[in-house]
């Protein structure tokens, strides 16, 4: 066993850092102005109940997409859609997830009225529907479903210049 030594005598003898200083330093200032300015701190308790309470998500949520069931690898069940998981009772149904979770109503995009459309003859007499969207254009035929441009969507584009 070492030898015993005083803490205060210790802590005279110790060399502190610049860091352990300026925390002390600190700490003074703190202790100052709570003396002069006495602060009735109460302690915060909550019980586990209102902790679960305040820590579970409010049922039903909102989602943007039609929600699904799933069970994880530990046999727990859940609701889900997109980014949003719920825990379920284990006997839930697809059709009673509506009480976890609702689908809110999606907003239709407005049309723009910058959409036109020509009808265009391909090279073997088919015809195909070029479209311009606001500077976006599409073509209706095989073409540009592969590679996303076509003579078609060219030769529009040079016409109406």
């Amino acid at each position: 066993m070492g030898d015993l030594v005083d803490l205060n005598d210790y802590r005279a003898r110790k060399q502190e850092s610049s860091r352990q200083q300026r925390y002390d330093e600190i700490m003074q200032m703190i202790d100052v102005f709570l003396e002069n300015n006495p602060i009735d701190l109460k302690p915060f308790y909550v019980s586990l109940t209102d902790l679960e309470e305040y820590m579970t998500p409010k049922t039903p949520i909102t989602v943007t997409w039609p929600p699904m069931l799933y069970t994880d690898q530990q046999g727990q069940k859940w609701a889900a859609s997109g980014h949003h998981r719920v825990m379920v009772p284990d006997d839930l149904t697809i059709d009673r997830v509506s009480d976890y979770m609702v689908v809110a109503e999606r907003e239709t995009p407005a049309v723009s009225r910058d959409v036109r459309s020509y009808e265009v003859q391909g090279s073997k007499g088919n015809t195909y529907t070029v479209t311009d969207n606001g500077g976006t254009w599409t073509c209706t035929c095989p073409g540009f479903g592969w590679r996303r441009k076509c003579k078609h969507v060219e030769a529009q584009k040079n016409e109406n210049r």
